[in-house]
């Protein structure tokens, strides 16, 4: 394998990524019935941050030590529908406009 313990990682990354939006979900929540822009502001979802690089190169060696890596794994998360975008040292992971029903 190219890229040994790239499955677990990847299932790992999902769960962090999937934690963040249900919390974010039961944060909005909790905003119903408040004042017109309190609401406004609970379909404003944060993305979920992957941090991938610092002052020395890029923090996880293990798992993301290349460009190439980093675009791989966006490309996973957008094949499971989630809309990725990168900064100069983050991957910025956000939900789609449209759910799959609307379509």
């Amino acid at each position: 394998s190219r890229w040994p313990g790239f499955q677990i990682f990847f299932e790992e990354l999902l769960g962090r990524i999937r934690t963040h939006f249900e919390a974010v979900a039961i944060a909005s929540d909790s905003l119903r019935g408040a004042d017109s822009q309190d609401a406004e502001e609970a379909w404003d979802f944060p993305h979920f941050v992957l941090t991938l690089y610092g002052d020395e190169g890029f923090l996880d060696q293990k798992n993301l030590l290349s460009a190439a890596r980093v675009r791989t794994v966006a490309l996973k998360l957008e094949e499971c529908g989630y809309l990725c975008e990168f900064s100069d040292t983050e991957l910025l992971v956000g939900l789609p406009m449209r759910l799959l029903a609307e379509i």
